[in-house]
Parts: structure tokens; sequence; C-alpha cells
């Protein structure tokens, strides 16, 4: 197995606890977690990013003071950085100071 698949499973695990602990803080993501399910966690997330328009789930997460549970926040960590390319991380940032 090399690293890189390890670390897109460590991604998608970070992600399902994420979706556990804004569960517990009262928002639900039930969207996103049938996404994760059926894109897998890094499709998913450079899919986000590219979009256009800023997702329900971050504007929640934002206004729960929680914008460390965002899929953008997990994706600029040091440790999952090397899945995304220089513009998704930068798209990723950018869309971390629109909420």
């Amino acid at each position: 197995m090399d690293s890189t698949s390890q670390l897109a499973r460590d991604f998608a695990q970070r992600l399902r606890d994420v979706i556990s602990e804004s569960t517990q803080l009262g928002y639900t993501p039930a969207n996103f977690e049938k996404m994760l399910d059926e894109q897998g966690a890094v499709n998913l997330a450079k899919k986000l990013v590219k979009s256009g328009e800023i997702q329900t789930g971050l504007k929640a997460v934002a206004n729960l003071k929680r914008k460390d549970l965002a899929v953008e926040s997990i994706m600029i960590e040091s440790k999952f950085k090397s899945l995304f390319s220089a513009d998704e991380l930068k798209a990723a940032a950018w869309r971390l100071e629109q909420v």
C-alpha cells in the first residue's frame, strides 16, 4: 500500500470524524455524508473547492464558530496538503476567508 492511498484513507476518516463532531454540535451534514460515500473524500473535496458557490455546510460550521470542521480547513492541514494541488489549496483558503 502506498503512502498516498493511506493518506487519502486518513483524510476520509478525518472527514467522517468531523461529521460526527458537527452532528454533536447540532449540525447534521447528511448531504455531505452521502456525497462522501458516493465520490470519495479527495474527489469530493476537490469538487467542492472548484465550485463557485460557498456551500451551506461551510456556512453552517462558520456560524458555529468552528471553521476547523470545514473540509477546506482539513485540506490545508499540513498532513493532508500533498493530496491537493496548489490551486486547490488556494481555493480552500479563499473560501474560508469568505465566511
